[in-house]
């Protein structure tokens, strides 16, 4: 059976993808759209917010849907495209220490803009922090995020900065991550990550995002390979 909502969605994905809807395009509202395909606006809203989680359109408040001006980055690179699920665990998260080794403020470049969803003028947290487990290294993480979008302090990045989210009533909707292994390097090396500069360690680059589609969180993360395992859910 196709339902409607998946008729819907699919249009919307064509025009996307052959150039009908650039990115950064402000989309017809739900009401054109609902007149169109002869539906709902609940049976468009749920088409629509199956393609914020496939990380094709954002919903800006007041402002309406648009097309994500990082979408042909994301489709180039053949990002993996899931629910999100938080790599710690509310138990992990817990039992996790970090030691902070940046936290500063900064403009972003326009790159960074692109991913992030943020105007020239809007800030970025940048952090760096090196998460410990039971005594042992657990990974290192380097992360942008705006500064619109709650306000950090080191007790939060001692924490957990999803949990802070949701404390605040976000909802953390999806996230786009690349997989790979690559050769450490000598940052790796420096923060303990491996022993020898011949270790591989696990890298997982992500942009995370809410449920209106705003990005929230650029994030890289390295593991060390050796205690690193990998299971993954992706839906095509």
């Amino acid at each position: 059976m196709n339902y409607k909502y998946i008729e819907i969605a699919k249009a919307i994905k064509e025009k996307i993808n052959d150039g009908t809807y650039l990115p950064g395009d402000l989309l017809p509202d739900q009401t054109q759209i609902a007149k169109e395909f002869n539906t709902t606006r609940s049976t468009v809203h749920k088409a629509l917010k199956d393609l914020v989680i496939e990380g094709m359109i954002y919903s800006k408040r007041g402002a309406g849907t648009f097309v994500r001006k990082d979408y042909s980055l994301l489709k180039d690179h053949h990002q993996s495209v899931t629910d999100f699920d938080d790599p710690f665990s509310d138990r992990l998260s817990n039992s996790l220490e970090s030691k902070i080794l940046q936290f500063s403020v900064r403009m972003p470049s326009e790159a960074e803009r692109n991913h992030l969803l943020v105007e020239p003028e809007v800030s970025i947290y940048e952090v760096r922090r090196v998460r410990f487990l039971e005594g042992e290294i657990f990974s290192y993480e380097h992360f942008l995020m705006p500064t619109t979008i709650i306000k950090l302090t080191d007790e939060i990045l001692k924490k957990s900065v999803y949990q802070s989210l949701r404390e605040q009533n976000f909802h953390i909707e999806g996230t786009h991550r690349i997989i790979n292994a690559k050769k450490a390097s000598e940052k790796d090396l420096k923060n303990g990550i491996v022993q020898n500069a011949t270790d591989p360690v696990l890298v997982i680059r992500q942009l995370n995002y809410l449920d209106d589609g705003q990005p929230f969180q650029l994030l890289e993360t390295r593991y060390p390979f050796a205690k690193s395992d990998l299971i993954s859910d992706i839906t095509v």
